[in-house]
């Protein structure tokens, strides 16, 4: 085995205090404990993605690169062992993550090895973090912290370059003198942004043209500080002192009963996602009133106030018809990491918009409802028993009665041998889903809903249902259609009152 021992520098030491003195050392070569001869390797991995962001399937892509750190303690101190850029590589066939210029950097026999870091280049789009922020990242090496963006808040719309900002967790590795603490370090990546799709659906017996649509009311401009000092990385967002709003202006026609799956781009065939600040979910719900007038006026209550407010146009010439509704943005926060499909449904005498969090592999697919790809078995869309509730059909609202779980069931007849899902909307922490998942196999499909909070709560919470199929082939697609209606007649709102 080749051992090399590492000398600290005489100008180092002399800084050196008692307790975790934080130095940084000259390169090549860092000061420390004796080295064992193995390098040390890096195993990437990322949470599933959507189309135009990062996803497991492209983040090895050939040229891919990371900024990582290695902070190492031994003896009561603390040093930077690594600070270097690391990129996916071909190898054998295979990718690799290497440092410039074949670069290795060794285990050590005794210490403890602290690694993060984040995504500095996309090959798949050419961008880079500057590209997003207007300046790079900065990093305190003392507080362990990175601040996004550097120059300042950022402002983020549909015209935002699409770099999705990844940072990692933390892996700490303590060397015992066992060869299993010298395994790939598995840097998990995780996403800074949330991301926003909208698309439409028009139910009216007429054709109808989407001529402007605008979210308002979001915080988006923000920044944040990713902190890697502590035993699990932290995130700190910082909201600007005013609300902005997205704005597209369509002017997509539809006929009855046709959709749209994107109105930001000019590919309205596909789910498009961007990227955009979390949001909380107080931040999205409306402060102020919203109507429209006598006079058909649309009045937003201001631009502050969170709503989606929609313009769209009925029939040509003197018969055309113009009308602008403002509508409440869906519930729910808007978190890091997850994908937030908006969807407008017209219909008459209502407008509506619905919020579906779709998985992070999601993919459109073809589906023929009348041919029986995915569909149900005749008239047992979602179902739910009488025990434990009271229900107000008519605005499609279920109440608990108590603490007991409501039983829900509905029954798809294809695709065989996939599996279907249950996901939660609204306030998802106050209940919990069992058995949420089976095979199509024929069979009806049961699940449970099991209210989490109880007693004297402050406010009523309210839950809903968004449904998937798992293909075979590992695609998702949305269910919500065939699980809930054509119309989302069964769309239920699951409600634990206040007291």
């Amino acid at each position: 085995m080749n051992v090399r021992r590492l000398h600290i520098l005489t100008a180092v030491a002399a800084v050196l205090l008692t307790g975790c003195a934080r130095v940084v050392l000259d390169n090549p070569v860092p000061a420390g404990p004796e080295t064992t001869g193995e390098a040390i390797d890096f195993g990437i991995s990322v949470g599933p993605a959507t189309k135009a962001l990062i996803n497991e399937s492209d983040f090895d892509k050939v040229a891919n690169k990371l900024h990582v750190y290695d902070f190492l303690s031994y003896d009561s101190k603390e040093v930077k062992y690594i600070d270097d850029f690391i990129t996916a590589t071909t190898v054998e066939s295979s990718v690799k993550w290497q440092f410039p210029d074949n670069k290795e950097y060794e285990w050590t026999r005794t210490g403890e090895h602290k690694f993060f870091g984040w995504f500095t280049f996309d090959a798949n789009t050419y961008l880079k973090p500057v590209d997003l922020f207007g300046a790079n990242p900065e990093m305190d090496d003392t507080e362990k912290t990175l601040t996004l963006p550097a120059s300042g808040m950022l402002t983020m719309d549909t015209g935002t370059p699409q770099f999705d900002f990844l940072y990692s967790d933390i892996i700490s590795r303590t060397m015992d003198g066992q060869s299993t603490s010298h395994l790939p370090v598995d840097l998990k990546m995780n996403h800074l942004f949330s991301a926003i799709s909208i698309g439409a659906e028009n139910y009216i017996k007429s054709d109808i043209t989407i001529d402007n649509v605008t979210v308002q009311g979001l915080y988006n401009t923000q920044k944040a500080v990713v902190d890697f000092s502590g035993a699990k990385t932290a995130v700190t967002y910082t909201k600007g002192s005013t609300r902005g709003k997205l704005v597209t202006t369509p002017g997509i026609t539809l006929e009855e009963g046709g959709s749209v799956s994107n109105i930001l781009t000019a590919d309205t065939d596909h789910v498009v996602p961007f990227l955009i600040w979390p949001q909380d979910s107080l931040d999205l719900e409306p402060n102020a009133e919203y109507y429209v007038d006598d006079k058909g006026e649309c009045v937003t209550g201001g631009d502050n106030n969170p709503l989606i407010v929609v313009t769209y146009s009925i029939g040509t010439g003197e018969d055309a018809y113009q009308s602008t509704i403002p509508l409440p943005i869906p519930e729910g926060a808007w978190k890091a990491g997850v994908h937030n499909h908006i969807s407008i449904s017209f219909a008459d005498k209502v407008i509506s918009v619905k919020l579906t969090v779709l998985p992070w592999n999601y993919t459109e697919t073809d589906v023929d409802f009348e041919e029986g790809t995915l569909s149900i078995h005749d008239g047992n869309e979602l179902s739910v028993q009488d025990a434990n509730c009271y229900k107000d059909l008519e605005n499609k609202k279920v109440f608990f009665t108590g603490v007991l779980p409501i039983k829900c069931n509905f029954w798809l007849d294809t695709p065989r041998g996939s599996t279907w899902m249950v996901s939660k909307l609204c306030d998802v922490e106050a209940f919990e889903i069992i058995n949420g998942s089976g095979t199509i196999d024929g069979t009806r499909a049961e699940f449970q809903i099991r209210p989490l909070v109880s007693g004297d709560i402050a406010r009523d919470y309210i839950l809903k249902l968004h449904f998937s199929v798992r293909l075979p082939d590992g695609r998702s697609v949305d269910a919500d259609n065939p699980v809930l209606g054509t119309n989302m007649e069964y769309d239920y709102s699951f409600v634990i009152q206040k007291q």
